[in-house]
């Protein structure tokens, strides 16, 4: 099989008429050009070069060939060109992990106003944080800082957790406060109702519970979305709880689709962090995105 570097040197060789230049062109050794020649030749099988003392002269075919695929390797190298790392910053590009609530609430309606290439990969945090490990994406966005990794953490946003409830539970709710009078009630009667989650951890609900009850909860979700956008779609058709970082839950507030619960409670802290692995090759990708970001 042609190697299409093979094609790329054939060229440089062709247009320069000498190994030399030609390797001094693609920064290789003279005798790693020579080779390629000699193996496109052989694979071909035809005399692509006359070998004199002081140049390289095409033959025929080798007249031939460059007709054809000279225009190819023009285009490669544009294309190499644009996106190829230090030769122009005009138009960067990065790989952008994150979930898809914070791509819609965060970003999307930002991204025309942003002169990269962006590819975005969603997923659950365990997938993204493998994807950065292994370069499938240069960025990712974390809701909370974790150990193992060789990575960088910055502040994106601060946000409450609060718990919501759908339009009829709220209506049928026999408590609309929590105080120290009534904290056990509140704890069993919500351990009674059907939940909804972003994960089978329960990790937002469990620091929901431990700032209120100090205590872990003793339940199950019912139903578990990779979205909170799910949730809150399925809580306004149906009936349960679920707690949501505000950024969320207050817009879903205001279209009427879900209720507050017990806006006297303790609402424990949600982070918002990007994250990169220390010794990425893309700090000036990632400082462009999030300064052209801003998120607040």
């Amino acid at each position: 099989m042609v190697n299409l570097e093979w094609y790329r040197t054939f060229t440089y060789v062709y247009e320069y008429g000498s190994l030399t230049t030609a390797s001094q062109k693609l920064y290789m050794s003279q005798p790693g050009v020579g080779k390629q020649i000699t193996a496109l030749e052989a694979e071909v099988g035809k005399q692509l070069f006359e070998r004199t003392a002081r140049r390289m002269l095409p033959t025929e075919y080798g007249k031939f060939l460059y007709s054809q695929i000279a225009g190819f390797i023009e285009g490669l190298e544009k294309s190499e060109q644009k996106f190829r790392r230090g030769s122009s910053k005009n138009c960067p590009s990065i790989v952008v992990g994150c979930s898809y609530d914070f791509f819609h609430q965060f970003i999307l309606k930002k991204l025309p106003e942003i002169n990269m290439f962006l590819t975005f990969k969603f997923g659950d945090m365990e997938e993204l944080i493998t994807y950065l490990e292994k370069d499938k994406i240069h960025l990712m966005v974390s809701d909370r800082e974790y150990t193992g990794y060789d990575h960088n953490f910055s502040l994106i946003a601060e946000s409450k957790l609060s718990l919501y409830a759908s339009k009829k539970l709220y209506d049928d709710a026999p408590f609309k406060k929590m105080d120290n009078t009534n904290a056990k009630e509140i704890q069993q009667w919500l351990s009674n109702q059907l939940w909804y989650a972003y994960d089978n951890d329960l990790p937002y609900i469990t620091d929901f519970w431990k700032t209120n009850f100090n205590s872990r909860p003793q339940i199950m979700a019912k139903y578990v979305f990779p979205s909170f956008r799910d949730i809150v779609s399925a809580m306004s058709a149906g009936h349960g709880l679920a707690v949501l970082p505000d950024y969320i839950g207050k817009n879903a507030v205001e279209s009427g689709v879900i209720k507050p619960m017990f806006m006297d409670n303790k609402k424990p802290n949600c982070k918002l962090l990007w994250v990169n692995k220390r010794t990425t090759n893309y700090h000036y990708e990632i400082n462009l995105l999030t300064n052209a970001l801003n998120i607040k």
